[in-house]
């Protein structure tokens, strides 16, 4: 997979779509194709007329992947097992939508290279109908380059798009300077970088702390070819109070929710929540329109 000339488009993501099972008092099983429902969510609030993708991001970890477990946060949100092969429709065909396998990699066996190389084929298998990009979340690559020449392999033998996560930890420990020294020396693997510090947890971005690391990662030469995305607690209302800031000095920033899109239900699970999705795939476009204006 060669390296394009210019960044890559930028997205919005929508993480931790999967198309579930269900069944109905009458006994009737019901699949609800979430992926459908977020594309068309999309499509109507005019995302894909601001040169934006949508990123679907199905997540796919050690429980839920190698061991065939299901996790503390259900099959609602963390498809087990063979059940990725269906978590999204198969053969996608819109230039503007991209499915993305978040893969979160066991920290206490990350390091085991035989262990990495049968996870990604296991959920490289599974996904293949519908498969275009691979994000590695928690990926600790800081301490470890060979995670980046992995990273950078994967995207080479799959050839998939590679979105690589800069977490919390990576961003306290580096700092913006060194996250860009570092990352530059392997960025001929990487597509996209995603600064968040709340992985999943919903807690609220820090807007400015985050304009330090884009500020050099913009800026720097060996990344021209790379783009980047930041995440931390978004919802309609986050969107349109502190993407607008960063969007005016970074046109072509992406980004992505997850945990406030899943708010647990009556039934005590934690689905896709589709009105708080809609709403917030009108507020990422109503802020990109804003912005360009």
């Amino acid at each position: 997979m060669t390296k394009p000339e210019a960044r890559p488009r930028p997205y919005v993501g929508v993480s931790g779509v999967v198309n579930h099972k269900y069944n109905l008092p009458t006994g009737q099983t019901v699949t609800e194709p979430q992926d459908l429902f977020v594309e068309a969510y999309a499509d109507t609030a005019g995302l894909f007329k601001t040169n934006r993708m949508l990123a679907l991001g199905v997540k796919a970890t050690h429980m839920t992947q190698f061991q065939s477990r299901e996790n503390k946060y259900g099959r609602e949100w963390y498809p087990v097992g063979d059940e990725l092969t269906t978590a999204l429709r198969p053969n996608r065909t819109n230039p503007n939508v991209t499915a993305v396998a978040q893969i979160y990699l066991d920290k206490n066996h990350v390091s085991n290279s035989h262990y990495r190389d049968v996870l990604v084929e296991a959920i490289a298998t599974r996904g293949q109908q519908w498969l275009q990009a691979i994000q590695f979340d928690m990926l600790p690559w800081h301490g470890n380059e060979g995670m980046l020449r992995f990273a950078s392999g994967v995207r080479e033998d799959y050839d998939v798009t590679v979105i690589l996560q800069c977490y919390k930890d990576i961003m306290d420990e580096l700092g913006p300077k060194r996250v860009v020294q570092r990352l530059g020396r392997y960025a001929y693997g990487i597509d996209y970088i995603l600064f968040d510090a709340s992985h999943g947890t919903g807690q609220r971005m820090d807007a400015r702390r985050l304009g330090d690391f884009l500020h050099e990662a913009y800026s720097s030469t060996a990344l021209r070819h790379v783009n980047f995305a930041v995440a931390g607690g978004l919802d309609a209302q986050t969107v349109r109070e502190d993407l607008p800031g960063l969007l005016a000095k970074y046109p072509e920033l992406s980004w992505d929710a997850e945990a406030k899109l899943h708010p647990i239900n009556n039934m005590a699970k934690r689905p896709l929540q589709m009105d708080i999705t809609k709403a917030y795939l009108q507020a990422s476009t109503d802020v990109i329109k804003k912005s360009s204006a």
